[in-house]
């Protein structure tokens, strides 16, 4: 739900409205000793920590500055315990992409850090699990959508791309499609353990919804 001042609100864009969504995890093996002797082992944490910081460059230094791109490690785990080093380092994160072909290229650029490592003699297993594709709504859909919730008295702002997910776009990939946003005018943001829905405003976005698909029924 978008979020808002006014009561209830509504929001749409043709083009590029959300990200596409991949997951991505990083093994780093090295060899496991103990804290007070790290010159008989392969300490995979300096490792892993330098690879954080290489993966921030790649949006940096790697990507066109007219790209947008977000690559954020999450989750970083490895060892047991106080005095000893551990043998296996783990990163797991997120990439965010609007254009497919900057998709391709930092899946290609994430592994060839995990090649980088292995030429330091770590073991390094890199995975990309592929999520829903951007969000890329139909111009003329948009400005039908646009026009209705004008004429519905809807308050319309023009939503600007963002890099959260909508798994609409898998419904895209097979027909044209409008994915839009209407308010709930409540004070939390969706994901929000204290977010409501006010129940008028589900009513007048059902509204708003049939309105559509006739006025899209009738031009096709």
């Amino acid at each position: 739900m978008q979020r808002c001042a006014v009561e209830v609100c509504h929001a749409i864009a043709p083009g590029p409205f959300s990200a596409a969504v991949d997951r991505f995890l990083y093994t780093v093996k090295g060899m496991g000793c103990h804290g007070s002797a790290p010159q008989t082992g392969l300490d995979p944490i300096p490792a892993a920590a330098r690879l954080v910081g290489s993966l921030q460059e790649i949006v940096s230094r790697r990507i066109s500055p007219t790209e947008t791109a977000v690559i954020s490690v999450t989750r970083f785990t490895s060892g047991t315990s106080w005095n000893i080093i551990p043998e296996t380092a783990r990163l797991e994160g997120t990439v965010r992409t609007f254009n497919p072909k900057v998709r391709e290229q930092i899946v290609e650029l994430m592994q060839a850090q995990a090649e980088g490592l292995e030429q330091e003699g770590y073991q390094v297993e890199f995975t990309w699990i592929p999520g829903c594709p951007a969000t890329n709504n139909d111009a003329e859909l948009a400005e039908l959508v646009r026009k209705e919730a004008v004429e519905e008295g809807f308050h319309v702002i023009l939503q600007h791309p963002e890099m959260g997910g909508e798994d609409f776009s898998c419904y895209q990939e097979l027909v044209p499609g409008a994915f839009f946003y209407v308010g709930t005018g409540g004070k939390y943001p969706a994901h929000n353990s204290k977010f409501t829905v006010d129940p008028a405003a589900l009513l007048g976005a059902s509204k708003l919804m049939s309105e559509i698909v006739k006025k899209a029924l009738k031009a096709s």
